[in-house]
């Protein structure tokens, strides 16, 4: 065989090991395929500016820090068909509908898994991979600042990895670039329909705007209020906001007691929440979410309430050690239980200084 021969067979061995070792690691979560695949060592570089965070919905993030309002693609979101993108594909390019304010964006993992295979297109123009956890590659284009520059690193969902590159870094407009395939190295041709559903349900929820930012607690407390009142409070804040640990305050109050609408909103669940018990969650502008937990009964199930309204009645329902009320904050329409606190916010950066009761959560 001559040496042009030679040299094919050794490429085409080496992309079907290749080939076999990304199916093994994407399909499969062999551990082993995904260390060859993709070294542990990285070069970490400094994160892009702070951002108030990602919307979180599930298992999977909203990947640009562009809300409702604002975010434009190639195609209308919700998305109803498998062409998404320009080029007939189901994948997306997402930009502010000004696009001056795009570059700089902040850009986030879409789901747990390992960012890699980060490369330089050309000056302060990066794409990347990131192999996730439920079975699927993510592959991210035209952006800047990557969090690494070569190797890997597990990232989880809302994990900030990089900014939106300049315009001349998204060729015609600045833009992120995200699609989804069952293959590594893919192709146009390989992108999975999948990729539709993910971003339509994380739309549907998504704010529309960005939401107040903590640092400044008069902007944050205006409209809100304390869901018990001070005449009807019998005892400390038992339990406080801890990340991890607690996903908001407990209430120590008697079963039957009223319990009320926060802020004004819009009561989107109602229900059984297993742990949570009876509980009721409102959905409020600026992108955040009350729970009310452990309920002896629900006053309102549905439609607009005003702050002040009630909506339940104090309980023992669900995971409880005795009567009190469990009142949380979200960034995200989940229901806070116990867990490691993602999403969850302090609800005493919201409400009033003059709260029911002695606050004892230092």
């Amino acid at each position: 065989m001559d040496t042009d021969e030679v040299l094919f067979r050794t490429r085409i061995l080496a992309f079907d090991t290749l080939a076999l070792k990304s199916f093994s690691c994407l399909e499969f979560n062999d551990e082993d395929a995904c260390a060859e695949l993709m070294p542990t060592n990285s070069d970490s570089e400094e994160e892009p500016a702070a951002s108030d965070g990602a919307f979180i919905l599930g298992d999977y993030a909203w990947p640009v820090g562009i809300y409702k309002k604002d975010v434009v693609t190639g195609a209308p979101l919700p998305c109803q068909s498998r062409s998404c993108h320009w080029d007939g594909s189901p994948a997306f390019d997402l930009s502010n509908k000004v696009n001056d304010k795009t570059p700089g964006t902040p850009v986030y993992a879409i789901t747990d898994g390992t960012m890699n295979l980060v490369k330089e297109k050309r000056a302060q123009c990066w794409t990347f991979h990131i192999a996730g956890k439920d079975g699927y590659d993510y592959f991210y284009g035209h952006v800047n600042k990557p969090i690494i520059k070569s190797g890997s690193k597990k990232v989880n969902k809302g994990d900030l990895v990089a900014e939106i590159g300049s315009v001349s870094c998204g060729d015609t407009i600045s833009h992120l670039h995200i699609d989804q395939s069952k293959e590594l190295y893919h192709q146009p041709a390989d992108r999975t329909e999948n990729l539709n559903k993910i971003i339509n349900d994380l739309y549907e929820k998504l704010p529309d705007e960005a939401p107040v930012a903590t640092d400044d607690p008069d902007a944050n407390k205006q409209g809100w209020q304390w869901p018990i009142k001070k005449s009807d409070f019998n005892g400390n804040i038992t339990n406080c906001w801890r990340k991890p640990g607690h996903t908001g305050i407990d209430l120590g109050v008697s079963t039957g007691t009223t319990v009320y609408a926060a802020k004004d909103g819009e009561i989107v669940q109602a229900g059984d929440g297993g742990d949570a018990g009876n509980y009721v969650m409102i959905k409020h502008g600026g992108g955040r979410w009350t729970n009310y937990q452990h309920l002896s009964s629900i006053i309102k199930r549905k439609g607009t309430v005003s702050a002040g309204e009630p909506i339940g009645k104090s309980g023992n329902t669900g995971y409880s050690l005795g009567p009190h009320l469990h009142f949380s904050i979200t960034d995200a329409a989940t229901l806070s239980s116990r867990t490691s606190g993602q999403n969850t916010l302090n609800p005493l950066d919201y409400l009033p200084k003059d709260g029911p009761g002695r606050v004892s959560c230092n």
